[in-house]
């Protein structure tokens, strides 16, 4: 079967690549960290860092600039981080020394990996409030370890999930819980006003009235049948009293 040329769009020119983010851009999770923890510091500390709040923050900024330098050019040297570092701390924090600088980067070049999310998070005593009203997600918190902080986030997408579940539900019109357990018999519980039990009460009120199609039908059978009929919903037994009552009398 022959087919007609294929169509030609900029979705078939120009594949999107997954791997990269809405604007194009290959997600970075050093420049990402680096970024939050410039966050962390201004929701802290302001613009500028006092001297004696900058020590837990310099090994940090150090590794992920390090690390950003070494993906982008290869390895790095002391003076490449150290560089990069200065440049950091004349905007963040001025009144530093080079001798703090020069600590920091030589303990950067000692450990050549990132922190741990848990452990950067002990480093910075940063608390899951603070992770959650700041929306941190490449730290830790230092009270809930990752295992609490899974069982947390999966509660909240269940409360989520549950409210957009009873939005559609009431969307459809479906009558919320509360509402139908309110009027529901569970909740009434007639047969305890009755003191009798809940079978009783549901047999009493499965027994109805017999039918005018009914009544005419054993009018034809006789005065006697209409009686059984009577006496069996007098004494409310059920449906097989009924049955008994007539197959006695017409035996």
């Amino acid at each position: 079967m022959h087919r007609g040329p294929k169509l030609v769009t900029p979705q078939t020119m120009f594949p999107r690549d997954h791997t990269r983010g809405r604007h194009g851009l290959v997600y970075d999770k050093t420049r990402h960290r680096l970024r939050e923890l410039t966050q962390i510091i201004v929701y802290r500390h302001g613009s500028l860092l006092d001297t004696d709040d900058a020590d837990i923050y310099l090994v940090p900024v150090a590794q992920t600039l390090r690390r950003i330098y070494e993906n982008k050019f290869g390895p790095a040297t002391m003076e490449d981080v150290f560089d990069r570092l200065r440049v950091w701390a004349q905007v963040r924090t001025p009144q530093l020394t080079e001798m703090q600088l020069v600590e920091a980067v030589g303990e950067v070049m000692r450990r050549t990996k990132l922190d741990k999310a848990d452990a950067l998070a002990a480093r910075l005593r940063l608390t899951y409030e603070e992770r959650s009203f700041l929306r941190i997600t490449t730290i830790g918190a230092c009270d809930v370890d990752k295992a609490g902080r899974t069982r947390r986030r999966k509660e909240r997408k269940r409360v989520r999930d549950r409210a957009r579940a009873a939005e559609r539900r009431a969307a459809r019109g479906a009558i919320p819980r509360t509402q139908y357990l309110a009027g529901s018999l569970s909740q009434a519980k007639p047969w305890g006003r009755r003191k009798v039990s809940r079978a009783e009460h549901g047999n009493d009120a499965d027994e109805k009235p017999p039918s005018m199609a009914a009544k005419y039908r054993l009018s034809q059978v006789g005065r006697p049948a209409l009686l059984a009929i009577r006496m069996a919903t007098d004494l409310r037994h059920g449906t097989t009293t009924h049955v008994w009552v007539i197959s006695s009398l017409f035996r």
